[in-house]
């Protein structure tokens, strides 16, 4: 019998059970090429944890599964802003987004979108960049003054240069910008909801969201292990727990479990350290996000 070199690297990184890894990796295997997992990666990561996640994604890639891959770069926006004496203005959690502000948008997507295919690409992964031109995520301007001309809403989700890619072989990268209708105007859309939609459309099992902390952080800067909705999770909200951007990732990760039709979806908030453990391993290493029955 030929070896199964991809099952043996992810047995070497010791993050499970051998019985538990074998039967999570052939369950995988048996899903829809594209519906196995959304991955969206904060920019934060990428800077700092680059080469191991990389690594990661590629082992996924050559076990044979190919995750969708989207991410967000909102700490080297901030900073690309204040550089050029631009102020960071948010609603509810939104960057206000002018014309001005977009043109830094766009140039530090493509910037993120190539740190991440060379990267993964150098790790012995086949990969795509799916950009602006394909018209992925289609959006509209959302409707109120406060949050500028170029912030936008996801309106309609173009999936086939992404399956395209998956049926293909290959592990897409996908540009998280927002395009109009008439394919004349971009927006800035948030990456959490973006991944969410593309999550959706694919009919993915799991999405998870990689980020610096690794997911969501108590009072005391501790992980919180689970988050049921509505239960703690209002809790969380009415402590001051949850706020900001992460607010943002927790809330789009429950519409997922809403809209969801797959039998055993999930989603989880884990460190650019764990994407394995997350997949394979017992080590309950990150946030899990579920549902109240």
């Amino acid at each position: 019998m030929k070896p199964d070199l991809g099952l043996e690297r992810i047995l070497e990184k010791n993050i499970g059970e051998r019985e538990s890894v074998i039967s999570r990796l052939h369950h995988y295997r048996k899903l829809d090429k594209e519906g196995f997992a959304v991955i969206k990666i904060s920019g934060q990561c990428i800077d700092s944890d680059l080469e191991r996640l990389s690594g990661d994604i590629a082992d996924l890639f050559k076990a044979g599964l190919r995750p969708v891959i989207t991410y967000g770069w909102e700490k080297r926006l901030a900073e690309k802003l204040k550089s050029a004496h631009i102020e960071s203005k948010f609603i509810d959690g939104e960057r206000y987004t002018d014309e001005k502000v977009m043109n830094y948008v766009l140039n530090i997507a493509q910037e993120m979108q190539d740190k991440l295919f060379a990267c993964i690409q150098s790790k012995g992964a086949i990969i795509e960049k799916i950009g602006l031109e394909q018209g992925v995520l289609l959006a509209d301007e959302i409707n109120d003054q406060r949050f500028g001309p170029n912030n936008g809403k996801i309106s309609h989700i173009n999936a086939v240069p992404i399956l395209n890619a998956v049926y293909s072989g290959i592990i897409p990268i996908v540009s998280p910008i927002g395009l109009s209708l008439k394919k004349d105007k971009y927006y800035n859309v948030n990456s959490a909801a973006a991944g969410v939609h593309i999550a959706l459309i694919v009919k993915a099992e799991r999405y998870v969201l990689v980020t610096e902390t690794g997911g969501v952080l108590d009072e005391n800067k501790q992980l919180i292990n689970e988050i049921s909705v509505p239960e703690s999770y209002n809790s969380m909200v009415k402590s001051g727990v949850l706020n900001g951007g992460m607010r943002i990732n927790v809330d789009e990760a429950i519409q997922f479990l809403k809209l969801s039709k797959h039998a055993y979806v999930s989603a989880q908030i884990i460190s650019p350290l764990n994407i394995l453990q997350c997949f394979f391993g017992s080590k309950n290493s990150c946030t899990n996000i579920k549902m109240q029955a």
